[in-house]
């Protein structure tokens, strides 16, 4: 381990018990690094494991899942427990750093919302759990989010719901609460996937202005277009593997292995169309 590495991911292993289909090796000897000011391609079909891969990244696995073996670091720190002889103080540590200094947009990201909340609440919420501005402040910063996502009517948008909204419209507003605390690291899980073409442009060009102000990304995709675009270097996933890795540009010129032959196929043919 390298205090180097923004994110450093070592032996990763995770299990799915008692699915429809039994035990699930979804992710199996996972080991990556991400550098500080990069931007680092998790590239893989849906079932490839880069969702659980990176939902470990930041402690958020679902219930049923099993962290088997493993070493988190970020920024040099442990996010694994390496360390802590009280579990307490460990969730307290990544309570303090979820959100703060790594933060998440995930795929679906109604499903992560309170479907009771509006979207001004839920916003508030996020502002103020790293900070002490009063309810006035961060409303006001939550009015100002959703016009730097490009809302026409962010009043209206305020008094939402996630139901009433579109999972364009919540990919945005999740983009906007993740990166309110300006985290060293962001990991972004499929974020272009309910996006229409001006939208995907959009976040894009956010991702790229975040980067670009020193923040690190780990993007979870199977858009090899997207990636190729943003991605300083690519790992690409295949039945719960990293398979290959290397710089965009050797992925997609000379990719090895058959998959990423495949992968690589149908992205040229998306270019040309």
């Amino acid at each position: 381990m390298s205090e180097k590495h923004a994110l450093e991911v070592m032996d990763l292993s995770v299990d799915y018990m008692d699915t429809d289909r039994g035990l699930i090796h979804a992710v199996t000897d996972v080991s990556f690094t991400l550098e500080p000011g990069e931007v680092l391609g998790l590239i893989g079909e849906s079932g490839s494991g880069k969702s659980t891969a990176v939902k470990a990244c930041m402690g958020v696995l679902s219930y049923n899942a099993v962290m088997r073996k493993g070493k988190i670091f970020l920024n040099g720190r442990s996010l694994t427990g390496e360390g802590f002889t009280d579990r307490k103080a460990h969730q307290e540590m990544l309570r303090g750093v979820r959100g703060k200094e790594m933060a998440m947009i995930f795929q679906n990201p109604g499903n992560y919302m309170d479907p009771t909340a509006t979207i001004a609440s839920s916003l508030r919420e996020a502002i103020q759990a790293h900070s002490r501005m009063n309810f006035f402040a961060a409303n006001r910063l939550a009015y100002d989010l959703l016009e730097d996502a490009g809302f026409q009517k962010p009043k209206e948008i305020m008094r939402s719901i996630p139901g009433q909204l579109s999972g364009g419209q919540l990919q945005l507003i999740a983009y906007e609460s993740a990166v309110v605390h300006h985290p060293s690291v962001l990991i972004a899980d499929e974020p272009f996937s309910a996006l229409d073409s001006e939208n995907r442009s959009l976040m894009l060009d956010k991702l790229r202005k975040l980067n670009d102000e020193g923040t690190s990304v780990l993007l979870g995709t199977h858009d090899l277009l997207s990636a190729e675009s943003i991605c300083d270097r690519i790992c690409v996933m295949f039945e719960g593997r990293i398979i290959e890795n290397g710089t965009t540009e050797e992925i997609l010129k000379h990719p090895r292995e058959a998959y990423t032959q495949q992968l690589v196929e149908a992205y040229n043919l998306m270019k040309e169309d």
